[in-house]
């Protein structure tokens, strides 16, 4: 009875030794994934014991990756992607041919054709003002 007493704490500890390399690979991977691609990320571990473990450590990291994930709403993702394609505009350029560029763009090309165009305004009306003196003295 010893025998299959002392197979079984093996095998047990074995299976230990398995989850805590496991664990620990898990935890190196998210760790690497979050930071190589700057997004956020969490591994939450219960372990055989009932024990939790996690990446990152700070509960309060670990929680707000959980409310992430908790407050997406994929139909709202795909919302937001035909959105933005909504907000493209077809814009024809002599010189560059059809172009693709979205609203935003678009209206700060607009603004900076509109700033340029103030600007002589201004020049233009100065010198009227100048052509104006001249003629007055």
């Amino acid at each position: 009875m010893d025998n299959t007493s002392d197979k079984d704490k093996s095998t047990l500890r074995d299976m230990e030794k398995s989850f805590e390399m496991h664990k620990e690979s898990i935890k190196r991977e998210t760790k690497e994934l979050s930071e190589t691609c700057g997004v956020k990320a969490c591994a939450v571990i219960v372990g055989p014991d009932g024990m939790v473990d996690t990446w990152p450590e700070n509960r309060n990291d670990v929680q707000e990756v959980i409310k992430m994930y908790e407050n997406f709403d994929p139909e709202s993702k795909r919302t937001q992607e035909l959105d933005r394609e909504k907000n493209k505009v077809n814009i024809c350029a002599v010189s560059d041919g059809m172009k693709t560029i979205n609203k935003q763009e678009l209206l700060s090309r607009i603004d900076a054709k509109l700033a340029q165009v103030r600007e002589r305004i201004q020049i233009l009306k100065s010198k009227d003002q100048g052509c104006n003196q001249d003629e007055s003295g």
